[in-house]
């Protein structure tokens, strides 16, 4: 699958999953490609052409907040009108955080 069809597939089922649950905490477990093509949306300076620069190693956690408050409602067509949706309401906290391994140790 290309990142463009990982787009096409994902984020406008994204943008409305996340609008059905407002002001609530969400957990999401995401394959890689799909965390690389969500990142990379969500920042206009990436896009999804650059999306393996997002680094993800297995088990990382990615930290966004979705602004549920305020614009229209989610694009249900094309990766296109998704990513400025995106990009507007979606702000990236934290990427691929991970225990390394000397914390890891009991």
């Amino acid at each position: 699958e290309s990142p463009d069809d990982v787009a096409k597939r994902v984020l406008p089922a994204l943008c409305r999953f996340l609008e059905k649950h407002p002001n609530q905490t969400v957990l999401l477990v995401c394959h890689n490609w799909v965390n690389r093509v969500l990142i990379a949306s969500a920042m206009p300076e990436m896009g999804i052409a650059r999306f393996l620069d997002v680094p993800q190693r297995n088990c990382g956690l990615n930290v966004l907040d979705f602004n549920c408050s305020g614009g229209s409602q989610s694009p249900q067509q094309s990766p296109a009108s998704v990513l400025p949706y995106l990009a507007y309401r979606l702000k990236v906290l934290a990427v691929d955080l991970t225990i390394s391994d000397s914390e890891s140790r009991m």
